[in-house]
């Protein structure tokens, strides 16, 4: 199965340590892993040091962490 993922940052943090480990199990079963994030940053930098395949696109540094003040802006910013 061919299987792509998308990160709204291209920081590396927790989140993206998930996503690697999520990488490594579903390609040692066989399926075929790509990730979709900002150009410039940790994170593609890394995916391009595991021969993992990059997409890049728009992103954003705003959080998504639930929160009623937060969120809206978070999600208009990802939607520019």
């Amino acid at each position: 199965m061919r299987v792509l993922m998308i990160n709204h940052t291209a920081r590396f943090s927790g989140a993206e340590v998930a996503l690697f480990r999520l990488i490594a199990g579903l390609e040692a079963g066989g399926d075929h892993c790509a990730v979709a994030c900002p150009a410039d940053g940790a994170l593609p930098d890394r995916l391009r040091d595991a021969g993992i395949e990059h997409h890049p696109i728009t992103g954003t540094d705003a959080s998504v962490r639930l929160s009623p003040l937060r969120t809206p802006g978070a999600i208009a910013n990802l939607l520019r």
